[in-house]
This record gives structure tokens, C-alpha cells and sequence, in this order.
């Protein structure tokens, strides 16, 4: 498991380019920081650092860790002003970051109530709107934020399918002609007819 302090003097050691300029900036010796540098190469598995002259540089395993560390260590002091926020209700220092105009109006009413409680509590109010409040909370710069959103309106339900035009209306038939019967067949010269037949 990662050591925090390690990963601390590993962030600073990035910073500074060399073990003896993260001494100098942790107040420790160099000899300090090269072992727990050591100690952190063998729980990562691998080597974090190459010395080029006079100055180290990054291996790709210590790339890695040094695109994370920034976030790691951000996300625990965030959790340590957090829990010093819980731990100090009744004495010690709340920051308060808020919109303007819960400044004015929302921040004065809970501050009268909080000193009715907690008399020796201490406020400090700073303003900003998110998403820019919410970026001090993330960098442990303040302990409390107070913040909006707007309510996305209700979609419309959708509409039923269209429905498919109607064809074209067929003109009417034409009526039918009567069929015509054929003429009486006329007796040809030299031909009997029925009534001479019988005669």
C-alpha cells in the first residue's frame, strides 16, 4: 500500500527536479528522501526515476504516478478540511463559499443561528458561482459551498407518428353502353319462310 507521505515527497521530488531540492523544500535530509523514494520503487514494482547528469527524470512507470498523485493528494486534503469542518463545530473556522446573492440573503440568517449554538464559531465567506465554487471545494480552499441549478424543462411527449397520405380518389367509371342486339335477319330472294312452310 501507498504511504502518503511517500507519495507527498514523490510529488515534491517531481517538483523540484532532484532528492535534494524536496529536502530542502520538506525540511528533511536527502538521504531521508532517497529511502522512502527506494521504499516506494518497491511497492510500485519498478523503478520511478532515471538520473540524467545531475537532474532525474520520469520513467514511464513514474509518469503514471505522478498524473494521479496531484489528484490523490487534492482529494485527501479535501477530506482532512472536511472532517476538521465536522470536528470544529464548536470551535474553530467554517469557510463558507457561496453565490452572490446567497451572500446577501441565505448566509446572514445561518450565520445568526449558528451563533445562537455555537457562539465561538468563525465564518469566512468568499463568493463564487459554480462551477467555479465547486472548484475551490475540490482544491480544499473552502468547507462548505452553496450552490444553484436550473431545472431542465419537461420534453414535450412525442407526437404520434404521421400517418400516411390517403390515395388519390379514382374518377368513376364511365357507364356501360347496352349491348346492342343484332337486326332481324331479312329473307333472302329464293328463301322459305316459316309461315310459307306451313302454308
Amino acid at each position: 500500500m501507498i504511504d502518503t507521505r511517500q507519495l507527498e515527497m514523490f510529488a515534491q521530488v517531481v517538483d523540484a527536479g532532484s532528492f535534494s531540492g524536496a529536502a530542502r523544500a520538506l525540511h528533511c535530509s536527502q538521504p531521508a528522501i532517497s529511502q522512502q523514494m527506494r521504499a516506494l520503487e518497491r511497492v510500485m514494482g519498478g523503478p520511478l526515476f532515471i538520473r540524467v547528469g545531475r537532474t532525474l527524470q520520469l520513467t514511464d512507470a513514474g509518469k503514471v504516478l505522478a498524473r494521479h498523485a496531484a489528484g490523490i493528494l487534492g482529494d485527501l486534503a479535501v477530506a482532512h478540511r472536511q472532517v476538521q469542518a465536522v470536528s470544529a463545530l464548536d470551535l474553530g473556522t467554517v469557510r463558507v463559499c457561496a453565490f452572490p446573492s446567497a451572500n446577501a440573503t441565505l448566509i446572514p440568517q445561518a450565520a445568526a443561528k449558528l451563533r445562537a449554538v455555537s457562539p465561538r464559531m468563525r465564518l469566512e465567506l468568499s463568493e463564487a458561482e459554480p462551477p467555479d465554487s465547486f472548484a475551490q471545494l475540490r482544491r480544499a480552499e473552502c468547507d462548505i459551498v452553496i450552490a444553484f441549478h436550473y431545472d431542465r424543462p419537461e420534453t414535450a411527449p412525442p407526437s404520434p407518428p404521421a400517418q400516411p397520405p390517403a390515395p388519390p380518389a379514382q374518377p368513376p367509371a364511365p357507364p356501360e353502353r347496352p349491348e346492342r342486339l343484332p337486326e332481324p335477319r331479312t329473307a333472302r330472294a329464293g328463301a322459305v319462310t316459316i309461315d310459307a312452310a306451313l302454308a
